[in-house]
This record gives C-alpha cells, structure tokens and sequence, in this order.
C-alpha cells in the first residue's frame, strides 16, 4: 500500500465496522459468554479494519514522533504493506543465532 493509497482508505465503513465489532464484545461479556469474547477479539485483532484503525492512531498522535524499537521514525503512515506481516510477534537472536520469541511488538525485521 502506498501514501496515496492510504488517503483513499474508507474510513467512516472502518470505524463502523470497527465499533459494531466491539459492541458485540460487550454483548458476550454482559452475557459471561467468555469464548465468544475471545473470538471476537481475535477477529477484530484480526480485522484489516482493526489493523489500519490502529496503524492509523499510532501515526497521526504526538508519539509517533518516538523513535521505535530499531531506532527510527516513520515518516509515512503505512510505508509497507500488511501482507504477511505478523503484528504480535517480535522474535530475536539468542546465541549462536537460535531465534525466540518475545513478546507482542512488531519487529522492525518483520515489516
């Protein structure tokens, strides 16, 4: 995806999208139907309107200026595509190049 692409994103369908998701969360809570919390939370996580809703408050707030874990700064909102782009997890060398997990960040490695 490119910037101009990211300009012509429909984000009123997203926020709706977004928002209908996160009612139905609280619904399945209310009614303490805790597995369908959890799914519903993975499908929004996973939701590509989730994901650019979130791309889209982490660029355009103040701390977007913070340099992150490799040290830069984005100077675009989505430089690179999502596509195969797993946002939850960071893997890093330990040793003799043996790779682990660690944690729920995006690698720098992975974008």
């Amino acid at each position: 995806m490119t910037t101009e692409n990211w300009h012509q994103v429909p984000w009123k369908e997203y926020y709706g999208t977004v928002f209908k998701m996160q009612e139905q969360i609280v619904m399945a809570y209310r009614r303490k139907n805790l597995k369908r919390v959890k799914e519903l939370q993975r499908k929004l996580v996973n939701s590509k309107e989730g994901q650019f809703l979130a791309i889209r408050k982490v660029t355009t707030n103040q701390g977007s200026k913070t340099p992150g874990i490799d040290g830069t700064v984005l100077d675009t909102p989505l430089p690179h595509s999502l596509k195969g782009c797993n946002p939850f997890r960071v893997t890093s060398t330990k040793g003799r190049s043996a790779i682990s997990p660690q944690g729920d960040y995006q690698s720098s490695s992975s974008v």
